[in-house]
């Protein structure tokens, strides 16, 4: 279960008052939400704590929202990104839902949307995802991607050339930290076209 202060929101939001919107609303529905000016601060802060949902401007003043879901999924591939996207801009909602989005929302189109795609967003993880799931390091988001496309461990060691034990280990260590006991369940939980490759 969730620890006393709720679900944790992460939004990269570089408007105030906008951000300032979503913190009120999201507390009214007992979500904390932290906010972020830029994406760098928010990946650095979701290195140290993770968080339940990402939420992101598809254009941050030091990175695109793209690069953000990238960066955001190699520490946690699971994470679910809710991008806004600016109002009637087809092609920005391809974009995102292409980089690993889980869903996008139109900027400015309403609080009751923004809620509405957190809540869905936090049902993926009735337990909070913040609390059973652990980052992971560069080097076990390599070998998730190869165990993801079905490889083996002997595969994956030749290709990464690293030993046969090595992959194992980081196979063991990747399942610990998402919670997961095989990788049947790690399929389900994260298929590949949510890692935002």
């Amino acid at each position: 279960m969730q620890d006393k202060s709720g679900p944790i929101v992460y939004a990269a939001e570089p408007e105030v008052m906008m951000a300032r919107q979503m913190k009120e609303s999201l507390a009214g529905e007992g979500i904390l939400c932290v906010g972020f000016v830029d994406g760098r601060s928010c990946l650095q802060r979701l290195r140290a704590r993770l968080c339940d949902v990402l939420v992101a401007d598809l254009h941050l003043p030091d990175m695109h929202a793209v690069t953000l879901i990238a960066e955001a999924r190699r520490i946690c591939p699971c994470l679910p990104v809710v991008v806004q996207t600016p109002r009637a801009d087809i092609a920005a909602t391809v974009l995102a839902m292409k980089a690993g989005a889980f869903e996008a929302v139109e900027k400015g189109a309403g609080a009751d949307d923004l809620i509405r795609s957190v809540r869905a967003a936090l049902r993926h993880f009735p337990d909070g995802l913040s609390l059973t799931i652990k980052p992971l390091t560069r080097a076990e988001y390599k070998v998730l991607t190869y165990v993801l496309e079905g490889k083996g461990s002997g595969e994956i060691a030749m290709i990464l050339n690293r030993s046969r034990r090595t992959v194992e280990a980081h196979r063991c260590r990747i399942l610990q930290k998402l919670s997961v006991r095989n990788v049947a369940e790690l399929c389900c939980r994260m298929p590949v076209r949510r890692l935002g490759q």
